[in-house]
C-alpha cells in the first residue's frame, strides 16, 4: 500500500459520486455483488456495509473523482478490511464472557507481542474504521495475578495476534 493513507478518501471533501464502489469492493473480494453494499450517510459521505455492521466511513466524491490506479488501491485496501472483519468475527462470535483467555497483542510503538491472561469481562460492539484503517472491537479483560491487586486490559482487536481459552 505504500506510504498512501488514503485520509483524503475517508474524510469529508466537497466533490460528488463514487460510482459503483460497492460493485468493486464485492469484485476484489472476488464475491457476488451485493453482499458488501454502500449506505449514503449523507451526500458527501458514506458507509461500506457488510451483513448490516458498517465496516468503514469513506468520502464518496472523493473516491468517484481518485485516479483509477489509486482508486485501485484503495478497493484493495477496503477488501482486506472487509476480510479482515470477516476472518475476525468468527473468533469474536465464539468468545464467550465470564471464560478465561490468554492474548497475544503487538504492542504499536515498541513492536512486541504481549501476552495477556485472564477473564474476558467485555466485547464491544464493532468500531468502524475511517477509510481501510482502523476498526474492530474492543476486549475487556481482567489478569488477577496471584499477588497484587487485579488489572484490566483494553486490547483492540486490530493488534490481538492469537486468541485462546486460558
Amino acid at each position: 500500500m505504500g506510504a498512501d493513507d488514503f485520509g483524503d478518501l475517508s474524510r469529508p471533501s466537497g466533490a460528488r459520486g463514487a460510482g459503483p464502489l460497492a460493485e468493486e469492493i464485492s469484485a476484489a473480494l472476488g464475491e457476488p455483488p451485493g453482499d458488501v453494499a454502500l449506505e449514503a450517510e449523507d451526500e458527501e459521505m458514506g458507509w461500506i456495509v457488510r451483513d448490516g455492521v458498517r465496516l468503514s466511513r469513506v468520502n464518496l466524491p472523493a473516491v468517484g473523482s481518485a485516479d483509477p490506479e489509486r482508486r485501485a488501491r484503495f478497493v484493495q485496501a477496503i477488501a482486506d478490511l472487509v476480510t479482515r472483519f470477516d476472518a475476525m468475527r468468527g473468533t469474536i462470535d465464539a468468545l464467550e464472557v465470564g471464560r478465561r483467555y490468554r492474548v497475544d497483542y503487538q504492542h504499536e510503538r515498541l513492536r512486541r507481542t504481549f501476552r495477556v491472561t485472564g477473564e474476558l469481562l467485555e466485547v464491544s460492539p464493532w468500531h468502524p474504521a475511517d477509510g481501510p484503517t482502523g476498526g474492530g472491537w474492543t476486549l475487556t479483560l481482567e489478569s488477577r495475578p496471584r499477588f497484587g491487586r487485579p488489572s484490566r486490559f483494553r486490547i483492540q482487536t486490530d493488534v490481538v495476534t492469537d486468541i485462546a481459552p486460558a
